[in-house]
């Protein structure tokens, strides 16, 4: 999926905490982003650390050929994990990139692109 944004806000109080929009990374177009690194979109907005920072924050992202994906997050659970180096935190579990991608199908061409 090419993502064309990104957001992050609060599950519990629907408050937006950051959005980007315009990827301007290729690590950016396949959604593997940093939060509050505005200099990697063309735009992006709420870069500042909450006070307290939220306990179940919502990450989504969102391409416009196929929709997007989200999850909430766990910060406690998340800061507990042990990930092995190339992989990122899952409810699933640690997975690598590919392994994320695979299983929702990235890689799969846009309905109706005639591919």
């Amino acid at each position: 999926m090419k993502a064309d944004e990104v957001r992050v806000h609060d599950s519990q109080t629907e408050e937006l905490l950051w959005q980007a929009t315009g990827p301007l990374t290729p690590e950016g177009v396949r959604g593997d982003v940093t939060r509050r690194r505005p200099e990697q979109f063309g735009r992006a907005t709420g870069g500042q650390q909450p006070a307290v920072r939220p306990k179940l924050p919502a990450v989504s992202v969102a391409g416009a050929e196929r929709g997007g994906r989200g999850e909430v997050l766990d910060t406690a659970e998340v800061a507990a994990a042990q990930l092995p180096a190339g992989t990122y935190w899952t409810r699933k579990g640690p997975r690598t990139a590919q392994e994320i991608d695979a299983q929702y199908a990235c890689t799969d061409p846009p309905p109706g692109d005639g591919s």
